[in-house]
């Protein structure tokens, strides 16, 4: 049980990284694309940053 909590800890953590890498990394232009898993991003660089690729630009 320890282990299994331990493990979501770490993958939790590395997910809150990933998000403030991208958030310090990328301009806060307000040019909002939306992702290829349907989620709205404010631009082109913090969607790409968190992985996902641009479906169209725009809202989702």
């Amino acid at each position: 049980m320890i282990v299994v909590t331990l493990i979501l800890s770490i993958v939790a953590w590395a997910s809150a990284k990933s998000k403030l890498f991208c958030d310090l990394a990328c301009a806060h232009d307000y040019v909002p694309v939306c992702g290829s898993n349907g989620q709205t991003y404010d631009n082109k660089c913090i969607c790409e940053c968190r992985g996902a690729r641009i479906a169209h630009k725009g809202k989702c």
